[in-house]
């Protein structure tokens, strides 16, 4: 079994970054951290469990329908692309 802890640590360090003012949909940092780690039997309520534990600083908001958390958001990872 992976070390799922490990592996959110290490999403949250490789794919998004940590600021007083970011938000990011649950939704979407969930799903990106499926795709980073496939391998990974979690479910969201579990991914925000481990998430909140390790990382004291963001909270969960709402956002009309949607949660959000706050105080991450997710890295652009695309390349640049010239105009």
């Amino acid at each position: 079994m992976p070390d799922c802890e490990q592996l959110v640590e290490d999403f949250i360090q490789e794919r998004c970054v940590l600021e007083e003012n970011a938000s990011c949909r649950v939704s979407e940092a969930f799903q990106a951290f499926l795709a980073y780690a496939p391998e990974v039997e979690m479910n969201s309520a579990q991914f925000s469990k481990l998430l909140y534990r390790l990382y004291p600083q963001i909270q969960q908001t709402r956002c009309k329908d949607a949660r959000k958390y706050k105080g991450l958001r997710l890295a652009d990872l695309a390349p640049d692309n010239p105009s």
